[in-house]
């Protein structure tokens, strides 16, 4: 049964145990992000409506210039664990402030509790994506990194996939899932625990380390003037600035279809609320029911498909089919193309391009290794954001 697993998940004799902790603290941090951020979405279309995404999208971007910044200054000088730390814990303070305001009724009526959920939502589920990534980077070198990295990913897929089953349930209310969230992560901050005081760094990651803190603090003209040498590095960025400009032209299109179809203006909220809005059931079946293709894709198809024909033959086909699905959408405005954009944004580009990214991003020059990710994550990927709500 153990050979099996282990060939099933492309593992090799005694990896098992820390690909299982490596995978569970992925659910964990994702599970309780996306129950945070899928809310979000649903509070925000229900209680505000689609006419206020550009002006999310306008400030979660500039919010990023921050933790951008932040993530930047501390290179060097704090570890990729205290850093993860950090972040677990500023989302737990954080989600016990949006608890005490809701219990509380604090900024219902003037609506700003939303915008500031769905904003901070996000920008933390940025902060946590990369904090992650960078934190198991340092216990895996490029090889072990095309074997489980795809692993990984799909268990960040698991947290998804639950959220969508949390949310078509209507079990919870908000501030349940809230409490949910806050545990999430506290169970997250003692898996990474466990994972620094019992797993070794990779000899490579820690050559490099010494290596790379020897350079002394973070220069922004120095970086830049690297990354500027470096073709590769340079294509990585611009093609995921663009898939993401392509991201969240298709997020603000398909949000406000279905802003407009299944909770029309005068539309009253049902005797349970918010859970039970049909809005928040809709997005809850999609979210499942994408994070379930990710799953089967990604463990039995994405990575035959690399070995087979390599990272770059799935560069386009996201850029591809998101053509025709917004193409079909501007001749026919039915919502089947809204919902193959979906399956596109939280599906393919997820597993595909987010697995593409994480593999090639091991290529880059290993002293821009996290820098590259900071500023790609953090700072072009909301830029793109920032030139998509200015349209």
């Amino acid at each position: 049964m153990k050979g099996v697993i282990c060939r099933l998940f492309n593992l090799y004799d005694g990896e098992g145990k820390n690909a299982f902790l490596f995978g569970l603290l992925a659910f964990c941090w994702s599970l309780g992000s996306n129950l945070g951020l899928k809310f979000s979405d649903a509070l925000l279309l229900i209680h505000v409506g689609a006419t206020a995404l550009p002006t999310i999208y306008i400030l979660c971007a500039s919010g990023m210039i921050i933790p951008a910044v932040l993530l930047l200054l501390v290179d060097n000088r704090v570890s990729s664990k205290k850093i993860f730390y950090t972040v677990l814990y500023i989302v737990v303070i954080f989600y016990i402030s949006i608890f005490f305001c809701i219990k509380n009724e604090i900024g219902f009526e003037t609506r700003w509790i939303w915008y500031i959920l769905r904003i901070v939502a996000f920008q933390l589920d940025c902060v946590l994506i990369t904090s992650y990534w960078t934190f198991i980077d340092q216990y895996h070198n490029m090889q072990d990194a095309k074997r489980m990295y795809v692993l990984f990913s799909l268990t960040v897929f698991c947290g998804q996939a639950f959220t969508g089953l949390i949310m078509q349930s209507g079990v919870f209310s908000f501030t349940n899932v809230i409490l949910i969230i806050i545990a999430l992560m506290l169970v997250s901050a003692y898996l990474v625990k466990i994972v620094s005081e019992n797993m070794q760094l990779a000899h490579d990651q820690c050559g490099d380390q010494e290596k790379h803190a020897s350079n002394g603090k973070f220069n922004l003209f120095e970086t830049l003037k690297q990354i500027c040498q470096s073709k590769f590095t340079m294509l990585v960025i611009l093609n995921n600035f663009l898939i993401f400009l392509m991201w969240v032209t298709a997020e603000y299109n398909y949000l406000e279809f279905f802003d407009s179809y299944f909770d029309p203006p005068g539309t009253i909220l049902p005797s349970g609320g918010a859970k039970d809005a049909r809005i928040t059931l809709f997005l809850g079946k999609m979210i499942a029911t994408v994070s379930v293709t990710n799953l089967i894709f990604g463990l039995f198809l994405y990575s035959r498909v690399i070995r087979r024909f390599g990272v770059t033959s799935l560069l386009l086909f996201t850029p591809i089919v998101m053509v025709f699905a917004m193409s079909g959408w501007t001749i026919y405005p039915a919502i089947i193309f809204p919902i193959i954009a979906y399956f596109l944004v939280e599906g393919f580009l997820e597993i595909i391009d987010e697995s593409n990214f994480n593999l090639i991003l091991n290529a880059v020059p290993k002293k821009l290794k996290y820098r590259v990710r900071v500023m790609t994550e953090s700072f072009f990927e909301p830029l793109a954001m920032l030139c998509r709500s200015e349209e």
